[in-house]
C-alpha cells in the first residue's frame, strides 16, 4: 500500500509539472495568435477560489504549478495574471519576498541560485519531503544517542 500510494503521488507531481509547463505555452500562443483560450481552459488557468485564498496559499500553488523555480518577481506576476487583488498589501512584492522565506524556513519551498546571483524558489512536493526526512534520519541525524 504505501509503495503504491508513493508511487501515486510521483504520478501527480509528473502530471501537475506538465500541466504548469503546458499552462504558460498555451497562454502565450494565444496571446500570439490573437485566438482567445477555449472556456474550459481559462477557468482552469486561473484557481476558482482565488478571492478567498490567502496571498500565502495563493504563492504556494504558484511555485506548485511552476515546472521551474520562480523569481520573486515571476511569483508576483503569476498572482496579478490571476488578478490576485493587490490592494490588501503594502507591496505584493515584498510580501511575496516574505512568503517564500518562511516556505523555505518551514521546507515547503527551496531557493536556488540563477543566473546572476539571484534567488528563485521551486516547491517541494511532500514526496520530496518525505524522502529527505528519510535521508536525515538515516544519516543518524534523527536519533539522540
Amino acid at each position: 500500500m504505501k509503495k503504491e500510494l508513493l508511487k501515486l503521488h510521483r504520478q501527480r507531481e509528473a502530471i501537475d509539472k506538465r500541466i504548469a509547463k503546458l499552462g504558460p505555452i498555451v497562454d502565450d500562443l494565444a496571446a500570439l495568435s490573437g485566438e482567445p483560450l477555449s472556456r474550459e481552459l481559462a477557468q482552469r488557468a486561473a484557481p476558482r477560489d482565488l478571492g478567498s485564498m490567502g496571498i500565502t496559499d495563493a504563492v504556494r500553488l504558484a511555485l506548485k504549478r511552476s515546472g521551474r523555480p520562480l523569481p520573486p518577481r515571476e511569483v508576483r506576476d503569476q498572482l496579478l495574471s490571476w488578478r490576485f487583488d493587490p490592494a490588501r498589501h503594502t507591496s505584493l512584492l515584498a510580501s511575496v519576498h516574505t512568503i517564500l522565506k518562511r516556505l523555505v524556513r518551514s521546507g515547503q519551498a527551496e531557493a536556488v541560485a540563477v543566473l546572476g546571483g539571484k534567488m528563485a524558489y521551486k516547491w517541494v512536493s511532500e514526496v520530496g519531503r518525505v524522502l529527505a526526512s528519510l535521508e536525515y534520519v538515516d544519516r543518524g541525524m534523527g536519533f539522540k544517542g
